[in-house]
């Protein structure tokens, strides 16, 4: 069995930065919290436009899988945190920088 590749193997060994702006059950249920009727973009328009939409499925230790959604890659962890106090302005309560 191969072994999935550790996040430095996806990022090429650089660190990336993107937005974890919350988890849902399903993927297409995470891609709908995104961008569906009263997802998070439409909350926050204009402010995610010039990023891109990343599902990861995840499995978590009661054998459930979750989708998380996340944003970027964001320039820099400074621009990043200040996405996120922009973006809970808005009135989005979930929205977190993570690193890789």
């Amino acid at each position: 069995m191969q072994s999935l590749p550790q996040a430095d193997s996806l990022s090429a060994g650089k660190q990336v930065v993107h937005l974890w702006l919350g988890d849902k059950g399903t993927d297409p249920g995470a891609r709908a919290a995104f961008d569906g009727d009263g997802g998070v973009k439409g909350q926050v328009a204009p402010l995610l436009d010039p990023y891109s939409l990343e599902v990861r499925q995840f499995s978590v230790s009661n054998s459930n899988t979750l989708y998380r959604i996340y944003v970027g890659p964001i320039e820099s962890l400074e621009k990043a945190q200040e996405l996120c106090a922009e973006i809970k302005k808005h009135g989005v309560d979930k929205c977190q920088p993570v690193i890789n």
